[in-house]
């Protein structure tokens, strides 16, 4: 696939970019279709859904974080110099193509996986971009004072359930500051299982949002905003966590 075939499959879609930034989405498919098996980077397998999953999915998120602009964190998605972390970040996504599009902002992958995240660090400089990889577990950068309380924005996509995700996510945020946790559409039992732990966490749930107007995807953005400081015991180690979704209490 040429950068042209990449940008009719955007524009299909409802976006665009300009040709640097194609150019450089094109090297991180190319990197990603190499290296996805030998890492176990995604399942996916077909460039065209490449495309789809991975570029269209994570413009599509911009856009909504754009929709939300008026409402916090601040200014939201227009202002140059957000600072965002992908948690999880995997394979890159969304955290890479968001960085790809939107060059002014400060972004941060969080990967855990060593491996993963060489190869996220070899990739961003491969590509040229101006972003940063921390190597380490989420529930370790985020009592890191480094990144605790540090960004406006913290992206997720399919890392945990959702209980497990606010713990991990929302002593990242500043007050103010918003987590948009991308998941599949039957994620009802795992918002109500996450809900009444919000308040020790400082988050506020918003709702859940259609990431797409297609329902063929089933993908929603569950979004909680940061509205006050994170109690400094969490989040708690992952032994700890998955018993407490279980019991489905903080105090547990």
């Amino acid at each position: 696939m040429t950068s042209g075939d990449l940008s009719e499959q955007l524009e299909q879609a409802g976006y665009t970019l300009p040709q640097p930034a194609l150019e450089l989405m094109q090297g991180y498919l190319a990197a990603l279709e190499r290296d996805r098996e030998r890492l176990d980077l995604t399942a996916i397998s077909t460039r065209e859904e490449l495309v789809a999953r991975q570029v269209v999915e994570s413009l599509a998120l911009l856009h909504l974080i754009d929709q939300m602009a008026t409402s916090p964190p601040r200014g939201g998605g227009m202002r140059e110099g957000v600072t965002l972390a992908d948690l999880g970040s995997g394979g890159g996504v969304p955290g890479i193509p968001m960085a790809i599009a939107r060059p002014a902002w400060q972004v941060t992958l969080i990967e855990g996986s060593t491996r993963k995240a060489d190869w996220l660090r070899e990739t961003a400089a491969t590509l040229g971009l101006d972003l940063r990889v921390v190597g380490e577990r989420a529930e370790d950068a985020a009592h890191n004072p480094e990144y605790r309380a540090a960004f406006d924005l913290v992206v997720a996509k399919a890392v945990a359930r959702l209980a497990i995700l606010v713990e991990l996510s929302l002593p990242l945020l500043k007050v103010g500051g918003r987590l948009l946790a991308q998941k599949g559409s039957r994620v009802g039992d795992e918002v109500t299982e996450a809900e009444g732990l919000l308040p020790a966490l400082g988050g506020k749930l918003q709702g859940s949002v259609p990431l797409l107007d297609s329902a063929e995807l089933n993908s929603v953005v569950v979004v909680v905003d940061k509205v006050s400081p994170t109690e400094s015991r969490y989040p708690r180690r992952t032994a700890a966590l998955y018993r407490r979704t279980q019991s489905k209490s903080l105090g547990a």
